[in-house]
């Protein structure tokens, strides 16, 4: 899956950021601008990039979660992913990326 434009330059601005700056950086991104696909790059350029790397993709809901999880599947086919939720009857923990909520 190819990233758009403007998601690219979101990535692209965060990693200029983080190379020159220390703190909590922020994207802001409009309903239906693709946040699950950058969210998805983001995981999968840092697992990739550092092994060592942990993620966990916290969300409000299980239509979320499996959103998350499948735009992460379809940039990375085989991503190291385990989803963990009670309302997906799901609790799979040990892999680098982690996606889950509070339901």
């Amino acid at each position: 899956m190819q990233l758009r434009d403007y998601q690219q330059r979101s990535l692209d601005m965060l990693y200029d950021w983080m190379r020159n700056n220390q703190g909590n950086p922020c994207v802001a991104l409009p309903t239906g601008s693709g946040k699950s696909v950058v969210i998805g790059s983001l995981a999968m350029n840092a697992v990739k990039q550092w092994p060592s790397t942990r993620i966990l993709m916290v969300t409000r809901s299980q239509e979320l979660i499996q959103q998350n999880a499948e735009k992460l599947r379809s940039l990375w086919p085989g991503a190291p992913m385990g989803i963990y939720s009670a309302s997906l009857g799901k609790k799979q923990l040990g892999e680098p990326i982690t996606i889950g909520g509070p339901l």
